[in-house]
Protein backbone atom coordinates (compact mmCIF):
# COMPACT_ATOMS: atom_id res chain seq x y z
CA UNK A 1 0.00 0.00 0.00
CA UNK A 2 0.62 3.81 -0.78
CA UNK A 3 2.85 5.22 2.66
CA UNK A 4 1.37 8.54 3.61
CA UNK A 5 4.86 10.61 3.58
CA UNK A 6 3.38 13.63 5.77
CA UNK A 7 3.82 10.95 8.79
CA UNK A 8 6.37 11.13 11.71
CA UNK A 9 8.97 9.14 10.29
CA UNK A 10 7.76 5.79 10.81
CA UNK A 11 5.86 3.58 8.28
CA UNK A 12 7.27 5.14 5.15
CA UNK A 13 9.65 2.20 3.71
CA UNK A 14 11.23 -0.52 4.89
CA UNK A 15 13.99 -0.61 6.70
CA UNK A 16 16.98 -2.74 6.56
CA UNK A 17 16.43 -4.87 9.75
CA UNK A 18 13.33 -5.80 9.12
CA UNK A 19 14.16 -6.85 5.81
CA UNK A 20 16.96 -8.64 7.26
CA UNK A 21 13.87 -10.29 10.08
CA UNK A 22 11.81 -10.80 7.36
CA UNK A 23 14.43 -13.12 5.48
CA UNK A 24 15.68 -14.79 8.49
CA UNK A 25 12.13 -15.47 9.62
CA UNK A 26 11.14 -16.67 6.62
CA UNK A 27 14.52 -19.35 6.39
CA UNK A 28 13.72 -20.48 9.52
CA UNK A 29 17.13 -19.38 10.39
CA UNK A 30 18.47 -18.53 13.43
CA UNK A 31 15.99 -20.53 15.66
CA UNK A 32 13.38 -18.17 14.19
CA UNK A 33 10.77 -20.59 13.79
CA UNK A 34 7.02 -19.16 13.92
CA UNK A 35 5.20 -22.11 12.93
CA UNK A 36 2.29 -22.58 15.18
CA UNK A 37 3.35 -19.66 17.25
CA UNK A 38 1.10 -16.39 18.55
CA UNK A 39 3.55 -13.43 17.40
CA UNK A 40 3.76 -10.02 18.63
CA UNK A 41 5.59 -7.30 16.50
CA UNK A 42 6.13 -4.04 18.29
CA UNK A 43 6.97 -1.19 15.80
CA UNK A 44 5.15 -2.64 12.78
CA UNK A 45 5.40 0.45 10.28
CA UNK A 46 4.83 -1.00 7.15
CA UNK A 47 4.16 -4.72 8.33
CA UNK A 48 7.02 -7.02 6.66
CA UNK A 49 8.42 -8.47 9.80
CA UNK A 50 4.71 -9.64 11.33
CA UNK A 51 3.58 -10.38 7.56
CA UNK A 52 6.48 -12.74 7.08
CA UNK A 53 5.93 -13.87 10.24
CA UNK A 54 1.99 -15.32 8.84
CA UNK A 55 3.23 -16.41 5.47
CA UNK A 56 5.74 -18.85 7.89
CA UNK A 57 2.95 -20.45 9.53
CA UNK A 58 2.41 -18.54 12.74
CA UNK A 59 -0.85 -19.09 14.35
CA UNK A 60 -1.62 -16.28 14.95
CA UNK A 61 0.06 -12.32 14.58
CA UNK A 62 -0.59 -8.66 16.27
CA UNK A 63 1.32 -6.01 14.17
CA UNK A 64 1.49 -3.01 16.29
CA UNK A 65 2.31 0.25 15.90
CA UNK A 66 2.24 4.06 17.86
CA UNK A 67 1.68 5.81 14.75
CA UNK A 68 -1.52 5.69 13.00
CA UNK A 69 -0.52 6.42 9.86
CA UNK A 70 1.89 3.70 9.46
CA UNK A 71 -0.56 1.23 11.13
CA UNK A 72 -3.19 2.15 7.59
CA UNK A 73 -0.31 1.49 5.69
CA UNK A 74 0.31 -1.58 7.61
CA UNK A 75 -3.78 -2.66 7.23
CA UNK A 76 -3.35 -1.73 3.64
CA UNK A 77 -0.49 -4.49 3.23
CA UNK A 78 -2.19 -6.75 5.33
CA UNK A 79 -5.46 -6.48 2.94
CA UNK A 80 -3.18 -6.83 -0.07
CA UNK A 81 -1.52 -9.93 1.53
CA UNK A 82 -4.67 -12.06 2.58
CA UNK A 83 -6.13 -14.64 0.16
CA UNK A 84 -9.36 -12.84 -0.09
CA UNK A 85 -7.43 -10.08 -1.54
CA UNK A 86 -5.29 -11.99 -4.07
CA UNK A 87 -2.54 -12.16 -1.70
CA UNK A 88 0.08 -15.23 -1.04
CA UNK A 89 -0.76 -15.59 3.11
CA UNK A 90 -1.82 -18.96 3.56
CA UNK A 91 -5.61 -19.33 3.94
CA UNK A 92 -7.47 -18.73 7.72
CA UNK A 93 -3.92 -16.69 8.45
CA UNK A 94 -5.00 -14.47 12.17
CA UNK A 95 -3.87 -11.37 11.86
CA UNK A 96 -4.42 -8.14 13.12
CA UNK A 97 -3.31 -4.67 12.89
CA UNK A 98 -3.18 -2.67 16.14
CA UNK A 99 -2.47 0.92 17.49
CA UNK A 100 -0.32 0.68 20.51
CA UNK A 101 1.99 2.66 22.26
CA UNK A 102 4.61 0.18 24.31
CA UNK A 103 6.22 2.89 25.97
CA UNK A 104 2.64 2.58 28.50
CA UNK A 105 3.41 -0.64 29.12
CA UNK A 106 0.03 -0.34 31.63
CA UNK A 107 -1.92 0.71 28.92
CA UNK A 108 -0.48 -1.67 26.18
CA UNK A 109 -1.15 -4.63 28.56
CA UNK A 110 -5.07 -3.61 29.39
CA UNK A 111 -5.49 -2.98 25.56
CA UNK A 112 -4.19 -6.26 24.32
CA UNK A 113 -5.82 -8.41 26.63
CA UNK A 114 -9.18 -6.36 26.15
CA UNK A 115 -12.51 -8.04 25.55
CA UNK A 116 -12.41 -9.15 21.54
CA UNK A 117 -9.02 -9.71 21.39
CA UNK A 118 -9.16 -13.21 23.40
CA UNK A 119 -8.52 -15.46 20.08
CA UNK A 120 -5.24 -14.39 19.79
CA UNK A 121 -3.93 -15.17 23.03
CA UNK A 122 -1.19 -14.30 24.80
CA UNK A 123 2.01 -14.00 22.48
CA UNK A 124 5.00 -16.70 22.39
CA UNK A 125 6.89 -14.75 20.94
CA UNK A 126 7.72 -10.85 20.44
CA UNK A 127 9.73 -9.42 17.69
CA UNK A 128 10.85 -5.79 16.71
CA UNK A 129 12.80 -4.28 13.89
CA UNK A 130 14.24 -0.94 13.85
CA UNK A 131 12.96 0.44 17.04
CA UNK A 132 13.72 2.75 19.71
Amino acid sequence: ADADYSCSGTGRFVYGAAEALAYLIAKGAGGLDVSGRRVLELGCGVGLVGLSCAAAGAAAVTLTDCDAGALATCQGNLRLNLPEGGGPLPSGSRVRCVQLDWADAGAALVHLSSAGEHMFGPADLVVAADVC
